[in-house]
């Protein structure tokens, strides 16, 4: 709601969804014949969760396409995070921050993802319609992959003994995928190569390293992510 602008004292009323996180900027304009008047907000935007994947919430896929969902916390080294995911009303066994759902049948197909910090919460929904493969053969629309490099996020993180770390590739690419300590020396290597397209995973057993922060990196064709992982000895 904006104050009164004019002596015409029109009052004006707008309802804004905010689904990401972040510094919003609000600006209204408003004309009365010759004159233009604007009034302005800043809108920060606090949630437990800063981004999810798909970013897309309505989906188009095959039939037998296993489609993988993942949300991405503020505060991943929160103690208090707990996971919950539902498939229409069927609650998922999964309690963390990415799961991989097949879809054996068509129709249309509810995802929910509740993500529960202390007493707050946030909920990414998505309806994803799975088509008989001959009815979308030459539909660009439907997304069983990713179109770009995206690294998903660690899991289990923190983790005491190994981790298991994932990225997407959507064309063949040289790649390279990295950890460095807090301070930004290079601790190892877990791959430097060509790959195919896909989703690639591959497991970190750091031995005879110290509790603390790590970070993994990502890097293809000079498009580079990172991840902050925590280990617990």
């Amino acid at each position: 709601q904006m104050p009164l602008l004019f002596d015409t004292k029109v009052l004006f009323n707008r309802m804004n969804l905010f689904n990401l996180s972040g510094d919003h900027l609000i600006r209204a304009i408003v004309s009365n014949d010759n004159e233009i008047k604007t009034a302005e907000w800043d809108v920060n935007v606090h949630s437990i969760i800063w981004w999810w994947w798909p970013h897309e919430l309505e989906l188009s896929a095959p039939q037998d396409t296993t489609m993988e969902f993942v949300v991405f916390p503020f505060n991943e080294e929160s103690d208090s995070l707990e996971y919950s995911w539902f498939l229409n009303d069927e609650v998922l066994d999964c309690d963390s921050s990415m799961i991989e759902i097949p879809f054996p049948e068509t129709g249309e197909f509810a995802i929910t993802a509740f993500v529960n910090e202390g007493i707050e919460a946030d909920t990414v929904s998505w309806l994803v319609e799975v088509q008989e493969l001959n009815q979308i053969s030459n539909n660009s629309d439907f997304a069983d992959v990713p179109t770009t490099p995206l690294l998903y996020p660690p899991h289990p993180n923190p983790f005491n003994s190994s981790i298991k770390i994932s990225f997407n590739l959507p064309d063949l690419m040289e790649s390279s995928l990295r950890i460095f300590d807090i301070n930004g020396k290079l601790v190892t290597d877990i791959f430097d190569g060509q790959l195919m397209p896909g989703k690639h995973v591959f497991s970190w057993q750091p031995d005879n390293l110290p509790t603390g922060v790590y970070f993994v990196k990502y890097g293809v064709n000079g498009f580079v992510q990172n991840q902050k992982i925590l280990l617990l000895r």
